[in-house]
């Protein structure tokens, strides 16, 4: 695809897309748990984001479907219910983080 082709493409689907910050720590703990299962299309973006561009801290850039952000959100507030104990306590801090980012995020593009 040429540049000129990239461009208009960019332009034409930059409205589906809205960058989001997904912590590395909710990544590796949706890819190891038993529960919950991501639906198909989320676990898909999940296991690609790992290879995002970074971003500060500890967490990775990503550019999110918007209409698979309210899908994430409740993802990640069934993974916040369903991961307990110690071991779980970061990925559930991640959970509630990213479920609160998702759901702001799909408001301000409503």
């Amino acid at each position: 695809m040429s540049d000129d082709g990239r461009r208009e493409w960019v332009a034409a689907n930059q409205d589906a897309f809205t960058e989001l910050l997904i912590p590395r720590a909710f990544l590796a703990a949706s890819a190891v748990a038993d529960e919950p299962t991501a639906p198909d299309e989320l676990n898909t973006r999940l296991c690609t984001a790992s290879g995002s561009r970074p971003a500060a801290g500890n967490c990775v850039r990503v550019d999110w479907p918007v209409d698979l952000l309210r899908p994430l959100a409740d993802y990640a507030d069934s993974c916040e219910r369903a991961w307990s104990g110690p071991v779980w306590s970061t990925a559930r801090v991640a959970a509630e983080a990213l479920a609160g980012h998702a759901r702001h995020a799909a408001e301000m593009e409503a």
